[in-house]
C-alpha cells in the first residue's frame, strides 16, 4: 500500500508542479510542541527533526462545480526518494476558509517534506505542492583543534574569554574529547571571589555571512537561527573553605544569543538538590521555568537548543490570499533543555535589551554567542560547567 501511495504522490507532485491554478490554497507546515501544561502549535519556516503536520486554508471556490471534498497530504521522503511517512486529512466544504491540519508524521534530518492538496474525487491537484526547506548547520565549534589550557582570544572565532580553559571530557565515557571548562577564580583563604568566567564566540557574523546588508540576510534565510550546545555540570564542588567544607552555591550563567540579543537567558543550577531554573533577562530576570527533582541533572552531557525567529504576521489580501510579513518589533523564542521545551516566548522589544530585528541592519540574529557567569559573589565558583559542540543553523 505504501509503495502504491508513494507512486501516486510522486505522480501528483509532478502534475501539480506543471499545473496553473486560478486560486492556490495556502499550504503551510507546523509542529505541535508539548509542555507540561499546554500544547503549542507553531508554523515552521524551515525543516526540523521530530513530528510535524501540514495545514491548509481552502478557498470556498474549490468546492464549486460539484467538487465534494479534498484531501490534504503531508509526506516525508527518504534520501533515496522513497516515501517514509505520510498523513492525510479529508477536507469538505464545511472547512472552507479555516485552517485544517493533518495528523503528525515523524520527520528525520535527511527527509524531504512536501504537502499536497488534491480533489478528493478524481485525485487531481488543487494547488501546487509545497516543500519545506531544510535548515543547515552554518557554524560548528568543537575544541578538538585547540591546545589544552587557557582559551586564546583570536578575534575571529573567540571574541573574548576569562577563566575559560580547554580540558579533557570530564565524563568517564570520554565521548566528547576536548571541551570547554568555565570556572571562576576564588581565594579559599580570604573567601573572596575573583574574575568571573565568561566566553564570547563569534558564530555567523564573521564566519559565515561577512555582510551587513539586511536584504541579503533575508534572502539567505537569516530569519530563524537555531543555537545548540551540550552542557555538563559535575556533582562535585570546586572549592573548599579552610576547614575543608565544600563551598556550596547556586551556579548561574547568562547566555546571550545574537550580538543584539534575540534571546538573553540565565540558566541556574541549584545548590540544593537537582534543581534547574531558567530566567528571562530581557524581563528583569523573570523566572520562567523552575523544576526540582531532576534525577540525572549532574555528571552527564545534556543537549540545549535555543530557537530564535522573528514573529510572522498573517493577513488575507483583497483577493483572499494569505500574506505573511515579518513584524520586526517582535521576536519568538523556544528554549529546549534535555530535549524538553522549557520556555516559549513571543514578546515585544520594549525592554532593556533589543529583541527586535530592526537594530543595526538586522544584527539581532547573528552577532555572537556570549556566556558569562551571573554577577554576584559566588555564582561561578561553586561548580565548573563544561560546554561543547556550539552549533548555529538556519
Amino acid at each position: 500500500m505504501k509503495k502504491l501511495l508513494s507512486v501516486v504522490l510522486t505522480v501528483a507532485m509532478l502534475l501539480s508542479a506543471g499545473s496553473v491554478f486560478a486560486e492556490d490554497a495556502a499550504l503551510g507546515f507546523g509542529a505541535e510542541v508539548q509542555t507540561e501544561t499546554e500544547g503549542i502549535y507553531r508554523e515552521l519556516k524551515t525543516h526540523e527533526d521530530g513530528d510535524l503536520i501540514a495545514s491548509v486554508v481552502v478557498p470556498a471556490s474549490v468546492f464549486e462545480g460539484g467538487v465534494e471534498s479534498a484531501k490534504l497530504y503531508v509526506a516525508a521522503y527518504g534520501a533515496a526518494g522513497e516515501l517514509s511517512s505520510v498523513a492525510v486529512k479529508d477536507v469538505t466544504s464545511a472547512d472552507a476558509g479555516i485552517a485544517v491540519k493533518t495528523p503528525a508524521i515523524e520527520v528525520k534530518d535527511s527527509d524531504t517534506v512536501r504537502a499536497f492538496i488534491w480533489n478528493g474525487t478524481n485525485i487531481t491537484p488543487i494547488a501546487s505542492s509545497k516543500t519545506l526547506p531544510k535548515k543547515e548547520t552554518q557554524f560548528n565549534l568543537t575544541f578538538e583543534n585547540y591546545e589544552k589550557g587557557a582559551i586564546t582570544v583570536d578575534g575571529s572565532t573567540i571574541a573574548s574569554a576569562a577563566c575559560a580553559t580547554v580540558v579533557d571530557d570530564p565524563d568517564s565515557a570520554n565521548e566528547h574529547g576536548q571541551v570547554l571548562k568555565l570556572l571562576g577564580d576564588y581565594n579559599t583563604e580570604t573567601l573572596t571571589a575573583g574574575t568571573r568566567a565568561s566566553l564570547g564566540v563569534y558564530e555567523l557574523l564573521k564566519n559565515t555571512l561577512g555582510v551587513w546588508n539586511s536584504a541579503e540576510r533575508k534572502s539567505r534565510g537569516m530569519l530563524a537561527v537555531d543555537y545548540e550546545f551540550d552542557i555538563y555540570v559535575p556533582s562535585t564542588y570546586a572549592y573548599q573553605d579552610a576547614d575543608g567544607n565544600d563551598l556550596k552555591y547556586d551556579v548561574m550563567y547568562d547566555f546571550q544569543f545574537g550580538e543584539y540579543p534575540m534571546a538573553s537567558l540565565r540558566f541556574a543550577f541549584g545548590s540544593a538538590g537537582n534543581r534547574f531554573i531558567v530566567y528571562d533577562k530581557q524581563e528583569s530576570n523573570k523566572r520562567v521555568f523552575d523544576k526540582s527533582g531532576y534525577t540525572t541533572l549532574h555528571d552527564r552531557w545534556i543537549p540545549v537548543k535555543i530557537e530564535t525567529r522573528p514573529y510572522f504576521e498573517t493577513t488575507i489580501d483583497e483577493n483572499g490570499n494569505k500574506v505573511e510579513t515579518v513584524n520586526e518589533e517582535y521576536s519568538e523564542i523556544f528554549v529546549y533543555f534535555d530535549n524538553e521545551l522549557v520556555y516559549h516566548k513571543l514578546d515585544s522589544s520594549a525592554t532593556a535589551y533589543t529583541t527586535a530585528l530592526t537594530n543595526n541592519s538586522w544584527r539581532g540574529c547573528e552577532g555572537r554567542i556570549y556566556i558569562s557567569c551571573a554577577a554576584g559573589a559566588n555564582y561561578s565558583y561553586s561548580r565548573a560547567i563544561y560546554i561543547d559542540n556550539f552549533r548555529a543553523s538556519f
